[in-house]
């Protein structure tokens, strides 16, 4: 079982990646395709923490 990037779905379906993209969005938005993340992927919490308060110290 592997993933497919959009532009190898585009590909396949001889389609623009732009409409994949789109048709690929819809289906991840209504459940009926995932893309789990690797527990690997997920950023550490602390990294999150650090991002989120350099936005916040951002000027309005």
């Amino acid at each position: 079982k592997g993933s497919l990037s959009i532009a190898e779905v585009a590909a396949y379906l001889d389609m623009p990646p732009s409409v994949v993209k789109i048709v690929v969005s819809d289906l991840l938005d209504s459940e009926h395709l995932s893309s789990p993340r690797p527990l690997e992927a997920v950023p550490d919490i602390a990294l999150l923490e650090e991002v989120l308060n350099g936005l916040r110290a951002l000027p309005a």
